[in-house]
């Protein structure tokens, strides 16, 4: 009796594994687990300056920023004192459904009294990276699914990295800007 993983084996493991890790990552972003968001490799890191306050920016408030009415909205979520999580977020209170796209990273917002700065990181969600090793793997499987498939599947995870970093950007300069506004 042959005991050896064949090829069809694997894929199918890695199937099962990737989409598990989706569904396990899509609920706990939806639940705003605090241990999870905290949790992760950081990918992107962004720093902006704003004027000493000592206004008190609140999850209401972030919430109210819609930097792209075609995308996704952001939402927001207190961790602690001055500290955020936040996603892009599809389960809008109104009936419009608005654009999105694959998640690569979530969102940590923090607000620097002593150092008067705002940052945001990002950190990787690991099932577009399961995804991708799977579409990898297959690719490896079946010679001409690389260009049909594998790369095209890599390009559209680049692109929404740079859509997700620009967002990010936007995020810190905005609460910058909220900062200094009340300070003045």
């Amino acid at each position: 009796m042959d005991t050896s993983l064949i090829p069809e084996d694997i894929f199918t493991l890695l199937f099962f594994v990737t989409f598990f890790v989706a569904i396990t990552e899509t609920l706990l972003i939806i639940f705003w687990n605090k241990f999870y968001f905290q949790l992760g490799i950081p990918i992107f890191k962004y720093s902006v300056k704003c004027n000493p306050s000592t206004f008190r920016v609140t999850e209401e408030r972030l919430n109210r920023i819609d930097d792209n009415r075609t995308l996704a909205k952001i939402g927001f979520k207190n961790y602690s004192n001055d500290v955020f999580m936040f996603v892009e977020s599809y389960l809008q209170k109104s009936k419009s459904v608005r654009g999105g796209y694959t998640l690569l990273m979530r969102g940590m917002l923090y607000i620097d009294d002593e150092d008067s700065q705002v940052t945001v990181y990002g950190l990787l969600n690991t099932y577009p990276i399961w995804f991708l090793a799977l579409s990898g793997f297959y690719a490896s499987l079946e010679q001409s699914f690389v260009i049909s498939f594998f790369l095209p599947v890599l390009v559209f995870e680049i692109i929404i990295y740079f859509v997700q970093l620009k967002r990010y950007k936007s995020i810190a300069r905005r609460v910058a800007l909220i900062i200094d506004e009340a300070g003045s």
